[in-house]
C-alpha cells in the first residue's frame, strides 16, 4: 500500500517514514504566468484562483522537493495566497508575463 492510503511502503524494512510534501507540477510561476502571456493581459484574482484550483499537484518526499525547487532556481508560488504572491513574483521571473498592469478592484 502507498502512504496516500495513511500506510507506507516501507513497513517492516527498518527505513524511517519521510513525510510527503504537496509540489505543482508544472510550478504555479510557470502555470499563472503561461495563462497571462495567452491573455496577454493580467489575471484578475478570480483567473488566478481558478488556475491554481485546476493545477496539478504531485506528493514527493521533502528531499525530492527540495531537489525540484534547487533545479528549478526558485521557489514557488504559495497557494494559500497565490495572487498577491502573483502580482508581486510575476516581474522577478522573466519571461512569465508580458503585461504590468493589475486589473481595477483586484488589489
Amino acid at each position: 500500500m502507498s502512504k496516500c492510503n495513511g500506510t507506507s511502503d516501507n513497513q517492516g524494512s527498518g527505513q524511517e517514514e519521510e513525510d510527503l510534501v504537496p509540489v505543482f507540477v508544472p510550478s504555479l510561476l510557470t502555470v499563472l504566468g503561461s495563462h497571462e502571456n495567452e491573455k496577454r493581459r493580467a489575471l484578475s484574482q478570480n483567473e488566478v484562483e481558478e488556475l491554481v484550483d485546476r493545477s496539478v499537484v504531485v506528493l514527493l518526499t521533502g528531499n525530492a522537493a527540495e531537489e525540484l525547487e534547487v533545479s528549478r532556481g526558485y521557489v514557488d508560488i504559495d497557494p494559500e495566497s497565490a495572487y498577491s504572491e502573483w502580482i508581486v513574483r510575476k516581474f522577478e521571473v522573466e519571461g512569465l508575463c508580458t503585461t504590468r498592469s493589475v486589473p481595477k478592484g483586484e488589489i
